[in-house]
């Protein structure tokens, strides 16, 4: 069963596209929802229940999307998927043909409670049509993997709605389990992080999404000046004390129970990291200003999710189950050397691919920039390392725009690509020669070019 995140499912409202995939046209799909916005917005106090708003769940998003004020880019799942049909022999599942891959698109505007159910029934219908389909399959057991906020969804079926018995494994990729700085600078600043002339305004919209308040950190993340503090400690402008609430209680539901991992299936947690990633924050003039440091100690991430937030609250984080890809939040789903590995863990198989010892890099690019500006990319490199590296700018879904070479300046490593078209970009950083590719682990960061014409 494979989940995805926030903004990676399609919504249709009474039929009509509002967030639709995109085949590579973002600025389009963004547009259409902006038409939509202010039927999409939820009406307060929605909690964990459904609006009857016509809005309806459709697929899983296959491409590149990105949000601007919501949520950070992300490439689409069409590779993983593609990944479990071709590697693990799944079969798709249909409204005609019970089958062992099993997606679950879901609106991810509503509570992860609410999702979590659904899922849960899901899971009961499609695990119950493949058991009956074939003698041999009677016993079969559900695997997820699930990416970002999927993870949430997941566990809330696992530990509160009695899908655990019937689990294998959970793998969660980028799984916010103890939240996110990302959430509360979207949600308090809104779209003043966006580019000036970005006149999609979808503050009040995500103001009013219960998912995004439950991706809001569950650890003491506010710098007060006398100590770190959590967001529900903090007075936070314009945002719904209620709803803050309701989210530390949502996390707190889930982490009660200190050993859930350990109730009979596998738990993978997947975290990127040597990311430069927000972790902390502080309250100037009204705006969160994120800091990548705690207690003056960088602990990375995949650049949305800090690694102290990765794994669940009590879980052993420097054991063996969890696996550190280097690579960001957006792109982890398709990152090869992730791949690799969870076919070796799911099929039992030595991994063949995942090659010598790598030299993992830290990439940093704006999410969103105006368009006639230029996508400046910044390459950390550990010390004592020296590897000619190169930034590859491409159309997701793999086509080509352009290569540049990065030139080292103060300490660091920077490239720009002048003034690209409008819509998305996937800037690919990786060596620069054959055998610097064999041992720089490649990063993939994302970026969208706003065009307000």
């Amino acid at each position: 069963m494979i989940v995805p995140g926030i903004l990676g499912s399609t919504l249709h409202k009474n039929g009509v596209p509002a967030w639709e995939r995109s085949a590579g046209a973002v600025v389009n799909a963004v547009r259409t929802f902006g038409r939509s916005i202010r039927d999409l917005q939820l009406p307060e106090g929605i909690g964990d229940a459904a609006p009857d708003d016509g809005v309806e769940p459709v697929e899983i998003m296959p491409d590149f999307h990105v949000l601007p004020g919501v949520w950070t880019p992300a490439r689409g799942y069409s590779r993983v998927i593609e990944w479990a049909a071709a590697t693990l022999h799944a079969i798709p599942s249909t409204d005609d043909r019970a089958g062992s891959l099993m997606l679950f698109p879901y609106d991810w505007r509503l509570s992860n409670r609410y999702n979590g159910e659904r899922l849960a029934r899901e899971v009961e219908r499609s695990l119950s049509r493949w058991r009956d389909s074939h003698r041999s399959r009677r016993d079969a057991q559900v695997v997820f993997l699930c990416h970002s906020m999927g993870g949430l969804v997941a566990r809330w079926a696992i530990q509160q709605c009695g899908l655990a018995e019937v689990t294998k494994r959970l793998v969660t990729i980028g799984t916010p389990h103890r939240g996110s700085v990302n959430a509360l600078t979207q949600l308090v600043n809104g779209i003043r992080k966006g580019p000036a002339p970005f006149a999609l305004d979808l503050t009040q919209f995500a103001r009013s999404l219960p998912s995004l308040h439950q991706l809001l950190p569950q650890y003491a993340c506010m710098d007060a000046g006398a100590g770190l503090r959590r967001v529900d400690e903090t007075p936070l402008p314009d945002l719904s004390s209620a709803m803050i609430a309701d989210a530390v209680q949502f996390h707190r539901s889930l982490d009660a129970d200190a050993q859930w991992w350990s109730r009979g299936f596998r738990f993978l947690p997947v975290h990127g990291q040597k990311q430069d990633t927000a972790t902390t924050a502080s309250l100037m003039n009204g705006a969160i200003v994120a800091h990548s440091t705690i207690k003056e100690r960088n602990e990375w991430g995949d650049g949305t999710v800090p690694t102290l937030a990765a794994t669940p609250i009590g879980y052993p984080v420097d054991g063996d189950a969890v696996f550190h890809v280097t690579d960001q939040h957006g792109s982890l789903t398709g990152n090869s050397g992730l791949l690799d590995h969870l076919e070796g863990v799911l099929t039992a198989n030595p991994v063949q691919h995942m090659g010598p010892p790598r030299v993992a890099i830290s990439v940093s690019a704006e999410p969103v920039i105006e368009a006639g500006s230029d996508i400046r990319v910044t390459v950390a490199v550990p010390d004592g390392e020296t590897v000619p590296l190169e930034a590859v700018l491409n159309r997701p879904g793999g086509a080509r725009v352009r290569t540049e070479r990065l030139l080292a300046t103060n300490g660091t490593m920077s490239a720009a690509f002048r003034s690209p078209d409008a819509g998305g970009y996937e800037i690919v950083v990786r060596g620069a020669t054959p055998s610097a590719r064999s041992v720089v682990s490649e990063v993939t960061a994302s970026t969208f070019v706003w065009d307000e014409q």
